[in-house]
């Protein structure tokens, strides 16, 4: 762990049978889905994405973090605290100037679905802070010809 935070751009999961192990498998378990000029997305954890590539050298950016507002500490709110949450983050977002497109963290076993923001060009660094800041376990990062990587954040009860 460095700077607070941990990446992982490969399954690593706890190796006991902890709680821990269950939520980072999850995050690897997720696809990560937006939509851009009626385009689809797709981002896996540990994959290059030539997709997102492109669309990265179309609005002239070099990272992105894929981020939700939802369930802080990955607790589950009820859907009107989960919308204010994100509806404050979009805010924050557009008063900083940053574009985000809508997309959605989903459970490959079909079982959850998150709604969550493709934000190009934020750096590592300021997802962070987001991150922290709406009190997220984790997040997804990457950065131009780059697999995505997952971010675990200090402050998450995961030990790893």
């Amino acid at each position: 762990m460095s700077n607070g935070y941990l990446i992982l751009d490969r399954c690593e999961v706890p190796a006991d049978d902890s709680p821990d192990r269950e939520l980072v498998s999850e995050y690897f378990n997720t696809d990560y889905c937006f939509e851009y000029l009626k385009q689809q997305y797709l981002i896996e954890i540990g994959k290059k994405n030539e997709g997102v590539d492109g669309l990265l050298k179309c609005v002239g950016e070099r990272e992105w973090a894929f981020i939700t507002a939802w369930n802080p500490r990955s607790i589950p709110q009820n859907r009107l605290v989960n919308e204010i949450e994100m509806s404050n983050l979009k805010t924050h977002l557009t008063r900083n100037g940053k574009k985000y497109y809508q997309g959605a963290g989903i459970g490959r076993r079909g079982d959850w679905e998150e709604p969550s923001l493709f934000i190009p060009g934020l750096n590592l660094d300021e997802s962070v802070e987001i991150a922290r800041r709406y009190n997220q376990n984790a997040f997804v990062h990457g950065c131009l010809e780059c697999v995505a990587r997952l971010i675990l954040l200090e402050y998450s009860s995961l030990h790893i």
